[in-house]
């Protein structure tokens, strides 16, 4: 890295024990990857059904025409998007660049019971 201060030049090695640059990277070409062959959008509409101890999000896949395939294996879980063990996520979702558009749904804890 070179830094220019006041007219000064200093070269200097950036060090990254973390790896972060790395792990960036690695994200970063995993999503051109992706889009190359599919437009993935998470629906900012949450469809929240009478029962009210779920709502509903839909991930949106557009297909680019490109040649290329992906496999969505699975879904993270936090504390406020998880699986609900009666109606639980698809795995390993195959998306093709060539498919038709897919709208995927999936279930959302609210925890409206507590406080």
């Amino acid at each position: 890295m070179l830094l220019t201060v006041d007219g000064h030049e200093q070269e200097f090695t950036a060090s990254d024990p973390y790896s972060t640059v790395q792990r960036l990277n690695q994200q970063d070409c995993l999503e051109q990857a992706v889009q190359e062959v599919a437009a993935l959008d998470l629906l900012s509409e949450l469809a929240i059904p009478p029962d009210q101890g779920t709502a509903v999000v839909r991930l949106s896949l557009v297909p680019t025409g490109s040649t290329g395939t992906f496999t969505i294996t699975g879904f993270g879980t936090t504390t406020l998007l998880a699986d609900d063990p009666g109606h639980p996520w698809p795995r390993n979702i195959t998306v093709t660049g060539t498919g038709a558009p897919t709208w995927t749904r999936r279930s959302r804890r609210c925890d409206l019971r507590y406080p």
